[in-house]
């Protein structure tokens, strides 16, 4: 059998630059344009044409990440998923962006079935029997157990309302159990829960045989020499809790590449062959017409909108670097909310004002050339920002839980990194976990190239953030503060700033503080 599989795609609709936005005429002459779903058709075609008992799954994450999703809010990811013809796949943690009565119209008119085994929906009766734990796939004269599992992280970076979410160890492994009780013995998971964490189900568990995973955008590929960013071979086997192997593989993220696995299994249901390799979505790969022809067709409403130039600037700012560092893209964002903030707090004129924003906010990267359609596909939440006063210790506090990845208090994990502009520290990851940050300091002037002062652990900040960050999201802050008032659209904030950063069409500098850096 073969399984072909996406993961997070992300409304990726279009084919896409290397940072993950339009392409440029510069992209198209360089030959570095990627992706888009007239080329995952043109590779699902083929594969079906060629190979037998063929099975496409797909780990999550379709929504969110360009304006496709912004304007059609999923009736176009609808489209193209029923018209590709995915046999199942897992829900993502985003698309519960939305809440799960948006997800549940979506989910109603969808004609692929749905596969979440570790979440409670019996308080949120609009989802009801639209979600299944598993599945028996009875195609091609043989039977295929699905199970689907997400992220229990999933509370914390999105607006579940009464969703529960657990760990999937336990029912993943119920849902085996039930699937042997059928009779059916070859086993596949469809997992949106993260490359390492699939290692750690996978060993945890028995009677699987394939993950097919997604949320860590994570490329596997037996190709290390040309592309050096997999962090392992494609599959990845490892030792289950009864010592059989389990494979597990990931396709990156965007469609960027599609997944393209090969296997046998022998009489007694294990797997005696299995080989493959991601296809790597370039412009050698033709589009299919008359996909690209419904691309085309709904990026009309948007699409001169969208390239509305807004600023241009010396350097590109690509998201890959900034997931455990301070980059220019956190900077760009977090020094726009500074600058937002007007001393409407009382008594805080003589104050420090610190801007500060989750990576999860952040979901693509800018070229050189920043349109609205580049702000809209890189801030899509339509968050607001709130300004509110803490303490020296507050910030020391939230630094040491995003260093040790995980909350001081209520012990859960942190699920994002965090960009600050007016904050700086350092980082030790051999020290024990609340132990590693130092040398924390805040601007003084309120520049890249201001004075630097150490935090007083009693003194007093102003900080300007996401309004989701600091009502718990990511489980970040070391106390919330839900009730905060609420200003404007991250966005509509975001590409005010630029403007006033681009006013007489200057070129904008880039700047680079370096927020959090490692030492060790």
């Amino acid at each position: 059998m073969t399984i072909i599989h996406t993961n997070d795609l992300h409304a990726h609709f279009s084919e896409f630059s290397k940072y993950g936005i339009d392409c440029s005429a510069k992209d198209y002459t360089n030959h570095a344009c990627y992706g888009g779903i007239a080329r995952i058709k043109t590779v699902v075609e083929r594969i079906r044409a060629t190979e037998p008992n063929t099975y496409l799954l797909d780990a999550g994450d379709q929504f969110q990440g360009s304006l496709f999703y912004t304007y059609y809010k999923g009736n176009a990811t609808r489209k193209w998923m029923n018209e590709i013809g995915y046999d199942a796949w897992s829900l993502g943690n985003h698309e519960f962006d939305d809440g799960p009565t948006h997800l549940a119209k979506f989910l109603k008119k969808l004609e692929v079935p749905t596969l979440s085994s570790n979440i409670d929906t019996s308080a949120q009766p609009e989802l009801t029997g639209l979600v299944a734990p598993y599945l028996v796939l009875t195609k091609h004269d043989a039977r295929i157990g699905l199970i689907g599992y997400i992220t229990p992280t999933t509370p914390d970076i999105a607006p579940v309302d009464k969703v529960k979410f657990s760990d999937p160890v336990k029912p993943v492994q119920r849902a085996v159990d039930a699937l042997h009780k059928l009779g059916v013995r070859r086993i596949i998971c469809v997992s949106h829960n993260g490359y390492k964490e699939d290692i750690a189900v996978a060993q945890a568990t028995r009677g699987i045989a394939v993950i097919v995973g997604g949320h860590s955008h994570t490329l596997l590929h037996s190709d290390n020499a040309t592309y050096p960013e997999a962090v392992g071979p494609y599959p990845v086997s490892v030792k289950n809790s009864k010592g059989d192997d389990v494979f597990i593989v990931q396709a990156k993220a965007w469609g960027e590449f599609v997944g393209h696995l090969q296997l046998s299994w022998s009489a007694n249901n294990k797997i005696t062959h299995i080989n493959g390799s991601p296809i790597h979505l370039t412009m050698d790969i033709p589009q299919h017409l008359a996909t690209q022809a419904l691309v085309d067709q709904w990026r009309a409403p948007f699409d001169a909108m969208a390239k509305q130039v807004i600023a241009r600037f010396t350097h590109p700012m690509p998201y890959s670097e900034c997931k455990t560092r301070g980059c220019r893209l956190g900077y760009l964002v977090a020094d726009a909310l500074r600058a937002q903030y007007r001393g409407k707090l009382p008594n805080t004129a003589h104050l420090p004002v610190i801007g500060m924003v989750p990576l999860g906010a952040l979901r693509s990267s800018f070229g050189e050339v920043v349109t609205v359609g580049d702000v809209l596909g890189m801030l899509p939440y339509g968050d607001p920002w709130v300004e509110t006063v803490v303490t020296g210790e507050y910030l020391v506090d939230l630094l040491e839980n995003v260093a040790a990845r995980k909350h001081k208090i209520n012990g859960r994990p942190v699920t994002t990194w965090m960009q600050f502009a007016g904050l700086r520290a350092k980082v030790d990851r051999t020290k024990p976990d609340f132990e590693r940050v130092s040398d924390v300091q805040v601007s003084v002037s309120g520049r890249a190239d201001s004075k630097w002062a150490p935090i007083e652990v009693r003194g007093k900040y102003v900080v300007v953030a996401q309004e989701f960050l600091m009502s718990g999201g990511d489980n970040v802050v070391p106390e919330t503060m839900p009730q905060l008032p609420k200003y404007g659209v991250m966005s509509d904030m975001l590409m005010a700033h630029m403007k006033t950063l681009a006013a007489g069409g200057s070129l904008v500098t880039v700047h680079d503080e370096v927020g959090v850096a490692f030492v060790n």
